[in-house]
């Protein structure tokens, strides 16, 4: 995954990764356009470490700038998203994972609760970041009711993720 970690936040710092190929809009000025980006399944997602999808601005120099914190649907393997066109006319987007507080991840150094959980699913590819969300969210909840009830469902990470092809 760490070749794909080239995103900043504000001071410079990484706190995601790339998801997918840029997307140049050249021409339109002022107003806002609706646009979707293509993830590429050929990029390996660094889950443990950043979760939330967004989409940065690229920067003079090609190269993802600071993430929008926008609202992002995902529609199949795309992100879409509505953005306000640069005077420019010229404006590229990348689609992105980030941390959810903008800040370099940092590895959990507190006492580890390890669980194994099964989900049947016909395919690893299946296993989309919207089911995996879903999945942490329920992990959350049954180690709540186990005495962790500080625990949510950031604080799980999914290690290994394996259909019957392994």
């Amino acid at each position: 995954c760490e070749q794909y970690e080239v995103v900043p936040n504000a001071d410079g710092e990484t706190v995601g990764q790339l998801i997918g190929n840029g997307m140049s809009i050249k021409g339109l000025k002022g107003g806002s356009v609706r646009t979707c980006l293509k993830k590429d399944p050929n990029i390996p997602l660094c889950l443990s470490k950043f979760e939330i999808t967004d989409v940065a601005k690229g920067g003079a120099d090609d190269k993802p700038g600071v993430p929008l914190q926008a609202t992002v649907t995902t529609e199949g393997d795309r992100l879409c998203i509505t953005v306000t066109l640069l005077e420019t006319g010229e404006m590229t987007l990348y689609p992105i994972l980030r941390t959810e507080d903008m800040k370099p991840y940092v590895a959990f150094v507190g006492t580890v609760v390890k669980a194994v959980m099964k989900l049947s699913i016909e395919s690893k590819e299946l296993f989309t970041l919207d089911v995996m969300k879903a999945f942490k969210v329920s992990i959350a909840k049954v180690l709540q009711n186990k005495g962790l009830s500080a625990l949510k469902s950031k604080d799980v990470v999914i290690v290994k993720v394996c259909d019957d092809a392994g």
